[in-house]
């Protein structure tokens, strides 16, 4: 069961895709950071299909964040979700209190914005346009907190489109050991 907003930002498949891709690979005990949580789709649906995993939800946006906690509780998850109300641009030692301190995750997620800003046009609703684009060398700062707060020999995990393959690349290099692709196509 997940609250949305009834306008503007959306979960989509995407995220449920993102949550199924570590199934089979998780350790009971595991933990699991959800980087730009929204309402918490990906957290939410590891959490229920994984009831060893612990999951944290980090998000930025606080009408998001209160859809997250809700979500949480409405699917007695509480025990094993919790929320971090955040932004992954804060300070190390901001993220650290908020208990997302360095290598303090065996798998870290992430469904950062697809589109960068100026490079098209934006959406009208604020919470859709934080949600769908990002600065310029966007992806290197998520793949940066990805990395910091990945375990060593912990998994980080992006899904994003097609053509901002080789700028993940470029970002995950040399911070991460082996890295996998596997392609998402929708339809034939």
């Amino acid at each position: 069961m997940l609250l949305q907003p009834v306008a503007g930002y959306r979960a989509g498949l995407d995220a449920v895709v993102l949550a199924a891709s570590l199934h089979g690979t998780l350790h009971t005990g595991a933990s699991v950071l959800d980087l730009g949580a929204g309402v918490g789709t990906v957290g939410l649906c590891l959490a229920a299909r994984h009831p060893g995993a612990s999951v944290t939800l980090l998000e930025r946006e606080p009408v998001l964040a209160r859809m997250a906690a809700r979500n949480i509780e409405r699917n007695g998850l509480a025990g094993r979700v919790r929320l971090v109300e955040g932004d992954l641009e804060m300070p190390s030692a901001r993220l650290a209190q908020c208990g997302l301190a360095p290598d303090s995750f065996d798998y870290v997620m992430a469904n950062p914005p697809f589109h960068i800003e100026g490079r098209g046009k934006s959406p009208p609703d604020a919470l859709r346009a934080a949600a769908h684009v990002m600065p310029a060398g966007g992806i290197e700062r998520w793949t940066r907190v990805m990395a910091r707060v990945a375990r060593p020999g912990g998994t980080a995990v992006m899904i994003h489109r097609a053509d901002a393959l080789l700028g993940i690349l470029t970002a995950f290099e040399g911070r991460f050991g082996g890295i996998g692709v596997t392609p998402v196509c929708p339809r034939p």
